[in-house]
């Protein structure tokens, strides 16, 4: 009788005991790293998170490439990740078992353009504008132009006997 009453209670608490344990273990904080197609992590990613609900999670990626949404129950999402210079990356995902609540996801480069507008008219060949010439320096006062006593090419060497070079060994080839 007594091992009966121990099997009927194993078979009671059993399942609610399983089920609790699912409960427990359902994480709710969703880690999402982003990278780049070389494997960089991306830092600065703006991150939505929207689910069947309504409800909306935003974070955005740290210096990690990680970004951790709060709150978030077992369930259907759409993702979406952008940041400027790569593709924005828009996907749904599933939540179910623990190993859903970390993910990576990869962001694409994307294109870049930019225009330029020109407004002047171009100048006609010869004529200078006042602006682009350039006055030199006025000089005065104390200060006086530098004058050139002698050219000196890098690569010259004493000579043996050459005025003004102070040799202390000379040697003749």
């Amino acid at each position: 009788m007594r091992a009966a009453c121990t099997a009927a209670a194993v078979l009671v608490l059993l399942p609610a005991g399983a089920l609790r344990a699912t409960v427990q273990d359902a994480p709710t904080d969703l880690v999402l790293q982003v990278f780049d197609p070389t494997g960089a992590v991306l830092p600065g990613v703006a991150v939505e998170l929207q689910g069947p609900d309504g409800v909306v999670h935003r974070g955005t990626t740290e210096g990690t490439g990680r970004v951790r949404l709060d709150g978030v129950a077992p369930g259907d999402y759409d993702v979406s990740a952008t940041l400027p210079g790569f593709r924005t990356l828009r996907t749904p995902i599933s939540m179910g078992v623990a190993s859903d609540w970390r993910r990576s996801i990869t962001l694409q480069v994307g294109e870049i353009e930019e225009t330029i507008n020109v407004t002047e008219r171009r100048q006609p060949p010869g004529a200078a504008s006042r602006a682009a010439v350039v006055e030199p320096p006025a000089v005065g006062g104390n200060i006086k132009v530098p004058k050139k006593l002698k050219h000196v090419s890098p690569d010259a060497r004493p000579r043996c006997g050459t005025r003004g070079w102070r040799v202390s060994s000379c040697s003749r080839p």
